[in-house]
C-alpha cells in the first residue's frame, strides 16, 4: 500500500510540473522579444556665429568750437571769435569740420543708416514784407573720398540740404561685400560774401542773440518768442516807410546718426518645415 502511495504522489508530481511549464511555455509564448528600428545617425552638427566686421568711426573735435582763430578751431592764442559762456558758438568768419568713415564686411546683409534727427534747427533770418528774403548764413558741404577724385554730395547748402542728402546714401550692402567709405563734413559761416553782401541780415542775427534788445540807432527791435530755443522776433525799421519783421533762430542743434545695422530679405527667408 505504501509503494502505490508514493508512487501516486510522484505521478501527481510530475504532472504538477508539466502543467507548470505548460503555463510558463503558454506565457513567454504571448510576448515577443523582437522590435523593428529604423535608424539614421546624424554626423556631429557645428556652427559659428555669423561674421560682424563693420566700424564706423568720427572725429567731431573740431566740428564745434567755444573759441576760434582764423576761420578755424582756436587755440588759446591769438583768439579773434569766442563765446561769453561755455557753450559752443558760430559767427560770421568761423568754420569746422568732421570725418567720418564705414569700413568692413559682414557674412549677413546689411544696411548703411546715416540720418539727422528730425527736430534740428538751423540758424536762420526769415521775415515778411518788402526785401525779406530767407537767410541760412551757415553753409554745408558733404564731400565723399573717392579714386581717383571725390565727389562733392552737398556744395554749401542748408542744413535741410544735408539732411536731405544723407537719406540718400542708405544703401543695402550685399554679403560679403567689403565697404570702404570716407566723408568730410565741413561748415562755414562767410565772414563776407563777395556775392551779395549780408552784413545786415548778420547784425540783425546778432542782436536777435543778445535776447530782448532796441537799438535806437540801429532802429532795431527784438522780442523773445521762444527764448530757450533761441526764437526772437526782430524788426527792422532801417527803411521806414517799409519795416521788415522776422523770425530769427539762433541755434543751431541737429543729432547726427551714422550706424550699419543687420537687416532681413523676408522675401527669400526660409520657412521651416517646407
Amino acid at each position: 500500500m505504501e509503494e502505490k502511495k508514493t508512487r501516486s504522489n510522484k505521478k501527481i508530481f510530475v504532472i504538477a510540473a508539466i502543467l507548470v511549464l505548460l503555463a510558463l511555455i503558454l506565457c513567454f509564448g504571448g510576448t515577443t522579444f523582437a522590435k523593428y528600428i529604423t535608424e539614421k545617425k546624424m554626423p556631429a552638427q557645428n556652427a559659428t556665429a555669423a561674421k560682424w566686421g563693420f566700424v564706423v568711426s568720427a572725429n567731431t573735435g573740431d566740428l564745434f568750437s567755444d573759441k576760434y582763430n582764423a576761420g578755424v578751431k582756436a587755440t588759446d592764442a591769438t583768439v579773434d571769435v569766442q563765446a561769453s559762456a561755455s557753450a559752443k558758438v558760430v559767427a560770421p568768419g568761423t568754420s569746422g569740420s568732421v570725418t567720418f568713415t564705414i569700413k568692413g564686411s559682414a557674412e549677413v546683409k546689411a544696411k548703411v543708416a546715416i540720418s539727422i534727427k528730425d527736430g534740428y534747427t538751423d540758424i536762420s533770418l526769415t521775415g515778411t514784407g518788402e526785401g525779406a528774403t530767407p537767410y541760412y548764413p551757415v553753409k554745408w558741404t558733404l564731400v565723399k573720398k573717392g579714386t581717383p577724385t571725390d565727389t562733392t554730395l552737398v556744395d554749401k547748402g542748408t542744413l535741410k540740404d544735408l539732411a536731405d542728402k544723407l537719406k540718400t546714401l542708405n544703401t543695402d550692402i550685399e554679403v560679403g561685400t567689403s565697404v570702404n567709405d570716407e566723408y568730410t563734413l565741413t561748415w562755414e559761416w562767410v565772414f563776407e560774401d563777395k556775392t551779395a553782401s549780408k552784413d545786415r541780415e548778420d547784425t540783425l542775427l546778432g542782436y536777435a542773440a543778445n535776447g530782448a534788445t532796441t537799438d535806437e540807432n540801429a532802429v532795431i527791435k527784438v522780442e523773445a518768442t521762444d527764448a530757450d530755443k533761441g526764437i526772437y522776433t526782430v524788426t527792422d525799421k532801417s527803411d521806414a516807410e517799409n519795416p521788415v519783421t522776422y523770425t530769427a533762430k539762433t541755434k543751431l542743434s541737429f543729432e547726427l546718426s551714422i550706424a550699419v545695422v543687420q537687416v532681413q530679405n523676408e522675401a527669400t527667408t526660409p520657412t521651416p518645415g517646407t
